[in-house]
């Protein structure tokens, strides 16, 4: 028997014996049109399937498994898909998008979008005026709004219709033994997301997801919560995630800020980007005192870490390229994107795309990253694109093509003790005129074809070799 929504109250545990199972309904109409429950919000959406709204003391236990229907709400891109996957879903029904290139459970769902967009902006909408919408309309699987002293230990949690397990301006969080599925492909499909939460514990725990896997947005506190950065005080450790566009995240939302967040002891294998951090201008905030070490990572598709302040924008790569050209500094404001005061330590990655990558703007480099005992293997190195006071120690970067850093517009760089294998091309490339304050450390470059490489807009006294 398929389940309508269920919404906990306070003092409640919700315990699932093994072999147990939620399924939720596949019927759109069970689940009614609401308002968003977070604070401020005039969105509306369907009725989250499991939920809870200003409660404390609550508890989802036990082996069971919550699976949320998701296949009957997500949408499909084709391009994830292989020709006979595709083939197999449009002859399931639905709809297709115009161009062909996107699948929609329903036709319905196909118009939703189009039908809101014909409601504008008025304040005085209500959940009748979003009806025709509803199948559109798809919400998260687990939502916990302004909820105090929260206890996740044992289920699985699976295919959300979007996001799959989201506390929203939560506060005493703990989430051990859980398991979090999602298909690869799944439109949206985050694994779990820390919304303005604080004091969380992380611990023992697998995802496997179709977006983001462990993320953090630090988007606006409600009122009950005291003033101060949105996300903090919050421990992820001994996690690992198989599948995800990113391993451990902080973004894209970064204005309400985020401060004392560890990530240690955590396994990433086969996402996107390992340790992911982004925003953009109009987006971002001052995220800062974050803490990683010990984490291991294989078959990273692209960077094992990244700092992306134009996430949005283009790809990563695009944003690199025009690191080079002309790109003047826009006003500083509480939505500038602002990364500093990171340490990132012990980090092992066996396969990447990039080693590293670091984007700044021109008005705010990402600054003060202080990295040591890193080793990646990687088809390329690492590039640092509008950065300052950063610190790389004890760190060997294998690399298959081009230099193994490519510094741009950076400013007050040590790099001390890397090693690079016998016959490496090059090791570091300094290219912009504001590149300055770079320290080569303690660092045998005997077996390296070409040490370093110096733009020729590049200051002869930017780079110090010691």
């Amino acid at each position: 028997m398929d389940d309508g929504p269920i919404r906990l109250e306070s003092k409640t545990e919700l315990h699932l014996e093994r072999g147990a199972l939620i399924l939720f309904s596949k019927k759109f109409e069970d689940f009614p049109v609401v308002r968003d429950a977070q604070e401020g919000s005039s969105r509306f959406r369907c009725t989250p399937p499991l939920s809870a709204v200003d409660a404390e003391d609550i508890a989802i236990t036990g082996p069971g498994i919550v699976d949320g229907s998701g296949e009957a709400w997500r949408p499909v891109k084709k391009e994830k898909l292989t020709e006979r996957q595709w083939r197999d879903l449009l002859q399931s029904g639905g709809a297709v998008s115009g161009d062909g290139k996107i699948w929609w459970p329903s036709e319905g769902a196909l118009k939703g979008e189009g039908l809101l967009g014909t409601l504008g902006r008025g304040k005085n909408l209500t959940a009748k005026d979003f009806e025709p919408a509803r199948e559109y309309l798809r919400s998260n699987l687990v939502e916990l709004v302004r909820c105090k002293r929260i206890l996740l230990d044992g289920p699985t949690f699976q295919n959300s219709p979007r996001f799959t397990v989201n506390p929203v301006q939560c506060e005493d969080i703990v989430i051990c033994n859980v398991k979090i599925l999602n298909p690869w492909y799944a439109q949206n499909g985050d694994g779990l997301d820390l919304t303005a939460c604080r004091r969380v514990l992380v611990v023992h725990s697998t995802l496997s997801v179709g977006d983001d896997a462990i993320c953090m947005k630090p988007g606006k506190i409600a009122k009950y919560q005291a003033p101060g950065p949105a996300c903090a005080q919050i421990v992820i450790d001994g996690c690992t995630v198989y599948r995800g566009h990113g391993g451990f995240v902080i973004g894209s939302e970064g204005y309400g800020g985020a401060q004392d967040i560890m990530v240690r002891n955590c396994t990433f294998v086969g996402t996107d980007v390992g340790l992911r951090f982004k925003s953009s201008r109009g987006r971002g905030g001052l995220i800062e005192k974050i803490f990683v070490d010990g984490v291991r990572m294989k078959d990273i598709a692209n960077e094992a870490i990244l700092f992306d302040t134009g996430y949005g924008e283009g790809s990563t790569e695009s944003n690199l390229s025009r690191t080079t050209a002309a790109d003047e500094p826009q006003p500083v404001d509480a939505r500038t994107p602002r990364f500093r005061n990171f340490t990132i330590r012990n980090i092992v990655c066996q396969g990447a795309g990039r080693a590293i990558s670091f984007l700044g703007l021109p008005e705010m480099p990402v600054s003060g990253i202080h990295m040591a005992g890193i080793v990646i293997t990687a088809e390329r190195g690492g590039v640092l694109a509008r950065v300052e006071d950063i610190e790389l120690k004890d760190f060997t970067l294998v690399v298959e093509k081009g230099p193994v850093l490519d510094l741009r517009d950076a400013r007050g760089v040590s790099l001390e003790r890397g090693t690079a294998p016998q016959g490496t091309g090059q090791f570091l490339s300094v290219g912009g005129k504001r590149s300055a304050n770079i320290l080569l450390l303690r660092t045998d470059l005997s077996g390296v074809k070409e040490p370093v490489r110096l733009g020729a807009e590049v200051p002869p006294d930017a780079v110090t070799r010691r």
